[in-house]
């Protein structure tokens, strides 16, 4: 069931991201789209921003794996690294 809604959630993301600006996008909204608690998002994610953190990753991860560079190549690890960093100053 958490993979189902961990997708849902990711999926229901993306739509809003193809119709408004991030900075409009609120848990509230997503939860109302999804149809989930509030409690449901933040047992996933700590945040919006937990949130397209994991959007982000999925997507870099896609697009290397397309581009057949493999499914772990390094700059992951580079990226873990540096969103650590950044988050550590927000």
């Amino acid at each position: 069931m958490a993979n189902y809604t961990q997708r849902a959630i990711i999926q229901t993301f993306q739509d809003m991201l193809k119709e408004m600006p991030f900075d409009k996008i609120t848990v509230s909204a997503i939860v109302a789209r999804c149809d989930i608690s509030s409690n449901t998002f933040y047992y996933h994610y700590h945040d919006i921003y937990d949130l397209l953190d994991t959007w982000l990753h999925i997507r870099e991860i896609k697009y290397f794996e397309e581009k057949d560079y493999g499914k772990t190549p390094q700059i992951f690890d580079f990226y873990n690294k540096e969103m650590t960093e950044i988050k550590t100053c927000m």
